[in-house]
This record gives C-alpha cells, sequence and structure tokens, in this order.
C-alpha cells in the first residue's frame, strides 16, 4: 500500500514540474515578444478616420460625462468624429448644445444629429447617422 501511495505522489509532483515549466517558458516567450514589439506613436504614420456615434435619448443625467468620456480619448482631433445622435424630449437636448458648444471652441469636431421621429429606437438613430459618418471605422 505504501508502495503505491509513493508511485502517486511521484507521479503528482512529475506533473507539477512539468506544468510550473510550461508556464516559465511560456512566459518567457511573452516577455520576449512583448519587448520586441514596442509600439510608438511616432512610429506609426497613418491613422485611420474614426466615427464614434453616441445615441441618447433622455439621458440628462450621464450626457455630459459621456461626450466628456469620449472626448478624452487619445486620438488625432482631426481624424475623430463624434456624432450625437439626440433623440430626447426633454432637456438633454439643451444640455447638449452646451456641452458641445463648449467641445467643439477645443477642436472636436462633434455634430449634434435630432431626428423627428424615434423609429428603430436608438438603432434607428445609429442606422440614420450612418448615412453622413465620415470614418472608415464606426
Amino acid at each position: 500500500m505504501n508502495e503505491l501511495i509513493l508511485i502517486i505522489y511521484i507521479i503528482s509532483l512529475t506533473a507539477v514540474m512539468v506544468f510550473s515549466g510550461h508556464a516559465v517558458i511560456m512566459l518567457y516567450l511573452t516577455w520576449r515578444g512583448n519587448r520586441s514589439r514596442s509600439y510608438n506613436r511616432e512610429k506609426i504614420n497613418y491613422y485611420p478616420r474614426v466615427t464614434i456615434q453616441l445615441p441618447v435619448y433622455n439621458e440628462m443625467y450621464v450626457v455630459e460625462r459621456l461626450i466628456d468620456a469620449v472626448c478624452s480619448i487619445d486620438y488625432p482631433k482631426d481624424l475623430f468624429e463624434i456624432q450625437v445622435l439626440d433623440d430626447s424630449t426633454d432637456a438633454t437636448t439643451e444640455i447638449i448644445e452646451l456641452k458641445l458648444d463648449e467641445k467643439r471652441s477645443l477642436g472636436f469636431n462633434i455634430l449634434h444629429l435630432k431626428r423627428t421621429t424615434r423609429r428603430g429606437y436608438k438603432a434607428g438613430a445609429l442606422k440614420e447617422g450612418l448615412k453622413t459618418a465620415k470614418g472608415k471605422f464606426v
């Protein structure tokens, strides 16, 4: 009985050593791969035009933070378009206009698209915004 326990113990220790060695090898290969692929903004000379769509409907308590968060994205402003797709029926529209005036003065390309109907709800607003989107990526 003791020999059987000893054999199982040795097999278990061998398995743990093999898996631990594999983990060490994978960590080394990951470290070596990431070190050789360090990206720099200066090395990249092409940025595609990007459009970000923000569909909102009566979201007066969060719309300012939403616009601030999107404007904090680190991307060239001349290749970055923001569409605020507004279907609101409350004071959200006025809040959006004030915030967009502030951001436009900082150089952001922000469009405020207001629909007369809510056909398709937020998905419909996204579809409508695609008609005027200039970005290669949306």
